[in-house]
């Protein structure tokens, strides 16, 4: 496009993909970390080409936007650095996809291949003179083709060296324990792998260290060791008089002592346990929540169990921890109930069935088995016990196959009041259509909702229907600065756990906290997206964790066209919009297709 306005102080989007060989990740300072990549803004301007050797003097390679979610991300950040300027003066940014050899297919330039997504505007790409593409800022970082010679656009680098989990400029990691929730801390500063002192380490810290690590908060079940308990760490000692007040997301936020400085010996490394005692099951593929084929997570990856002499006091032991009578299970062989397709875990179990947790009793070691999918094992249940197990440091996950009808509840604020108006005059009524698939909604929208508010809600509601196949969530938009957000996060999913105790056979969702224009507690818009960003997301993966699901609004945007005039609530078009993608989403979950837990794919 010709009509397009370049601006001088254009920014350097670089991506960076790091790993190390332990596996864990870390962005340097100043750097925008998503999953594996780290995105770092710079003041930089150069051609296509330009462009490309500057990545390459830095080891790296133009980026390459390949899949829905690093798109997704980088449009959202950018659009949130980008908050407070018009559609005219926000600025624009070279990727690696270009149409060099003038052919019309589109090739990345660091791996050659032709791109399977794309993400180009309404027209695009236009052809003629233009054969690189640009992250266009005036539609909202959506892709346009540019000629290649202008020198006027941003550039963005993507470092391909591995894998890792970041923790801000540094990383942490848990090392020598018989289980990935244990062992020895060491963090990462400055390309060094450290330990922490055991000096004034206490439950704070360890709460903060956990958090880090991805475990949920855990009620006071973590655990923390001094004196060397995982054995002596190697390198230099990185922190010393640890002090978290236990309400922080990262180590960083604590008092502590300067990096490298401490007054100790390795045999006061400290070590933790993030009270995982058991792991997450579940069973899948049953007619209901008490049968199924048995998953576990184990090392964050759900798997399977060998049937290899998997009996009766081994299914005992997976019924108990699901909180169902040990007596009386029944076990099956074979693939039963379908065959998984993650890793098998487990295989010649040999339990005495008093075991509370399946990883004690006797096996080959996780991950090691001689096994197919073919064998794996399956369990039924002899129904509730009354009392949930007090060792169960995470919520139980169930998989309930939905059954015929099918009956959803939507709770949430003003938003779900104002769409289920909207959907009355819909041609599919307030069931969104989704009567075909037998499927009845019952919307309970209410103005100023909080996350308080919803046990009381779920309790009314319960006393006039039987508890829903699906459980949908729209809350927490009206919390959102109301409190830092990892107080937020924790009382969210303290009430998901208590929902997940009360209607254990329901399957939960997490529909996304929507952008808006102006927010309940704060004027600062920018700082209240991404408060919003955060919660969305760690909110997602908790409920995920326990198969459940997220519906996200990719599509909806902080732009006055999209809300009325109290910046809240949504257009009519943009309500069709929500409604739109809820319907999708259902249907998504119902039929169980791919990419099932999470709509869009």
């Amino acid at each position: 496009m010709n009509n397009l306005r370049w601006f001088p102080d254009d920014l350097i989007l670089n991506v960076k993909l790091l790993t190390s060989a332990s596996g864990a990740t870390g962005c340097q300072d100043g750097w925008e970390s998503f999953k594996d990549k780290c995105f770092l803004f710079s003041e930089d301007q150069k051609s296509w080409s330009d462009a490309e050797s500057h990545c390459k003097s830095l080891g790296a390679q133009l980026a390459e936007l390949k899949d829905f979610d690093t798109n997704e991300f980088a449009k959202h950040f950018l659009n949130l650095k980008y908050l407070f300027h018009d559609e005219q003066t926000r600025h624009n940014f070279f990727i690696g996809l270009s149409d060099q050899d003038h052919t019309s297919v589109w090739k990345w330039a660091g791996s050659g291949k032709t791109a399977d997504f794309t993400d180009w505007t309404s027209g695009e790409p236009s052809g003629g003179t233009e054969h690189c593409t640009v992250l266009w800022g005036y539609i909202g970082y959506w892709w346009n083709d540019e000629e290649c010679q202008k020198n006027s656009i941003s550039i963005s680098c993507v470092f391909l060296n591995g894998i890792s989990a970041f923790w801000f400029n540094n990383a942490i990691r848990l090392v020598g324990g018989q289980y990935p929730w244990e062992g020895r801390v060491e963090v990462k500063h400055n390309g060094q792998w450290g330990t922490i002192c055991d000096d004034f380490f206490d439950i704070n810290d360890t709460t903060v260290v956990c958090r880090m690590l991805g475990y949920n908060d855990t009620d006071g079940s973590v655990k923390y060791y001094g004196s060397s308990y995982f054995g002596r760490g190697y390198g230099p000692i990185l922190i010393d008089d640890l002090d978290c007040s236990g309400e922080e997301d990262d180590v960083s936020e604590c008092n502590r002592t300067d990096w490298f400085k401490n007054n100790c010996g390795h045999d006061e490394d400290v070590s933790v346990n993030c009270g995982v005692d058991i792991p997450i099951v579940r069973l899948v593929n049953g007619k209901s929540s008490l049968e199924g084929r048995v998953e576990i997570n184990a090392n964050g990856s759900w798997g399977t169990i060998c049937d290899d002499s998997f009996g009766v006091q081994e299914a005992n032991v997976i019924c108990g921890m699901l909180g169902y009578a040990k007596a009386g299970s029944v076990h099956y062989s074979g693939a039963h109930f379908g065959s998984g397709d993650g890793p098998i875990v487990l295989d010649d179990l040999n339990c005495r069935g008093t075991e509370t947790n399946i990883l004690d009793c006797q096996s080959r070691g996780l991950f090691q088995h001689n096994c197919g999918h073919g064998e794996d094992a399956g369990v039924a249940c002899n129904g509730p016990t009354t009392e949930v197990p007090s060792n169960i440091s995470t919520p139980n996950c169930y998989i309930s196959i939905v059954g015929d009808p099918v009956n959803v509840w939507i709770v949430g604020s003003s938003i779900v009041k104002h769409a289920f108006v909207a959907a009355r005059d819909r041609p599919g009524g307030v069931n969104l259509d989704l009567g075909r698939l037998n499927a009845s909604l019952w919307w309970q929208g209410k103005g100023g909702m909080i996350v308080k508010h919803v046990k009381s809600q779920l309790r009314t509601m319960k006393k006039y229907e039987d508890p829903p196949h699906f459980l949908i969530l729209h809350v927490a938009g009206n919390d959102i600065g109301s409190s830092r957000v990892g107080f937020l996060r924790n009382e969210i999913q303290n009430v998901i756990r208590w929902i997940m105790k009360e209607f254990p056979n329901s399957k939960l969702v997490w529909s996304q906290i929507l952008t808006r224009l102006k927010w309940r507690h704060s004027d600062d818009r920018k700082a209240m997206d991404l408060c919003r960003y955060r919660i969305n997301n760690s909110i997602a993966a908790f409920i995920i964790n326990c198969a459940g699901y997220y519906i996200k609004y990719p599509d909806i945007r902080a732009d006055q066209k999209f809300f009325q005039p109290d910046g809240v609530h949504l257009s009519p078009l943009r309500n069709e919009l929500w409604l739109n993608i809820l319907q999708g989403a259902m249907e998504h979950f119902i039929l169980k297709k791919d990419c099932a837990s999470t709509f869009p794919c």
